[in-house]
């Protein structure tokens, strides 16, 4: 019995400790949903690390050869498109095993990054806004289909890598409508992110526009194409980037909560 009575404190202590604090802050967890939005915007930034990273050294590695210059030496930024940097075999006709999975690898880890960007970017809309559920779901069906891009080159897929850019593009491009227009009605605060989505959107309507102009059309494509494209995804990384950033930096912003 004594030591029955004397286990009855500890017990209770315990269980102030852990059954209402360690409760109060699991709760506290599972709601927060500012505590997931900024790890989730860590992982993008991360991502986007990790696809520059890996996209140089595909570059790096590339034979060479272009659609304007077949016998050209090495990677040409604004005359490659990303995609050649995903084939077994360059344009030149050298093989580039390594490069392309580098490659490859670099598309995914941007494929998660715009993953995570379609899910934070309602967090910057104001309160209430129901469009949030469109930007996630039509994000996530662009950024499912287009992680699959990499995965089937034209070498080996032909027409395959074609449908996958254009089912991609047009989820895609209306999530990213839809983040623009829910910046510019969150006030001035964001007015900077939502300039850069106009610019990210821009971009990438006249890339798509080209792209499905030149469509069955044979020969090499205009050279603007892998210019525009080049823009497009440096705009929208930068946009992710930023976004990202200001939503990992709000923690700061935010006072802290009350034990």
């Amino acid at each position: 019995m004594t030591g029955y009575h004397s286990a009855v404190p500890v017990s209770a202590e315990f269980h102030e400790f852990s059954g209402v604090r360690g409760l109060r802050g699991l709760r506290g967890l599972r709601g927060n949903w500012h505590t997931r939005n900024e790890l989730v915007a860590l992982g993008v930034l991360a991502s986007l690390g990790a696809f520059v990273l890996l996209l140089l050294l595909a570059i790096l590695i590339y034979p060479g050869g272009n659609w304007l210059d077949p016998s050209a030496t090495g990677h040409r930024f604004f005359l490659n498109f990303f995609c050649d940097l995903t084939q077994p075999f360059s344009i030149s006709g050298r093989p580039n095993p390594v490069g392309s999975l580098f490659a490859k690898a670099a598309m995914l880890w941007f494929a998660l990054a715009l993953g995570g960007f379609f899910w934070i970017a309602p967090s910057h809309f104001e309160k209430g806004a129901r469009i949030g559920v469109w930007v996630r779901t039509l994000g996530l069906s662009a950024t499912l289909t287009y992680a699959v891009v990499p995965l089937v080159p034209s070498e080996h897929f032909g027409p395959i890598h074609t449908d996958a850019i254009l089912t991609a593009a047009p989820p895609g491009l209306l999530a990213v409508l839809l983040i623009v227009f829910g910046l510019t009605r969150a006030g001035p605060a964001k007015k900077l992110l939502a300039w850069l989505g106009v610019l990210s959107l821009a971009l990438g309507v006249v890339d798509s526009a080209v792209f499905v102009n030149h469509l069955g059309v044979h020969g090499p494509p205009p050279r603007l194409l892998p210019v525009l494209q080049k823009l497009a995804a440096i705009s929208l990384s930068t946009w992710m980037a930023a976004l990202a950033y200001r939503t990992w930096a709000a923690r700061s912003a935010r006072p802290e909560a009350k034990p």
